[in-house]
C-alpha cells in the first residue's frame, strides 16, 4: 500500500448511548446523535493497545493539526466537563440530604 492509498479502517456499529459516552459527542442533543448513528459511520482510528498512535497523530500534523495546541484544548475542556458534572453532583448530593433531613421530622434528643 503507498501513503496516497486510504487506510481501510472497520465501521463500528453505532448507538446513541455509545456515543454519548465518548468526550467528543458529549454535547450533542438526542437528535443530534440518532442522525450520526443513522448516516454517519464511526471508525476505529486507534486500537485499544495504542500501537499505531504516533503514525495517527504524525497523519493529523501533515494536514495541519497542531497536536500541542489540541492537546491543551482537550485538557481544558476535559477538566471543565469533570468540574461541571462534580458540581451538579455535589448540589444533588446536599439536595437529597436536606430532604432527608426535612423527612425525617425533628430530631429527638
Amino acid at each position: 500500500m503507498t501513503r496516497s492509498e486510504p487506510v481501510a479502517r472497520p465501521s463500528l456499529p453505532c448507538g446513541p448511548d455509545e456515543l454519548r459516552s465518548l468526550f467528543l459527542f458529549a454535547k450533542l442533543s438526542q437528535e443530534q446523535l440518532n442522525w450520526l448513528c443513522e448516516h454517519g459511520r464511526v471508525e476505529q482510528v486507534l486500537s485499544r493497545s495504542n500501537e499505531n498512535a504516533e503514525t495517527v497523530l504524525d497523519r493529523f500534523e501533515e494536514v495541519g493539526v497542531d497536536i500541542e495546541s489540541l492537546a491543551e484544548r482537550l485538557q481544558q475542556e476535559g477538566i471543565e466537563a469533570f468540574t461541571t458534572s462534580w458540581n451538579e453532583l455535589m448540589s444533588r448530593i446536599e439536595s437529597k440530604a436536606h430532604a432527608l433531613e426535612g423527612a425525617a421530622g425533628p430530631a429527638h434528643s
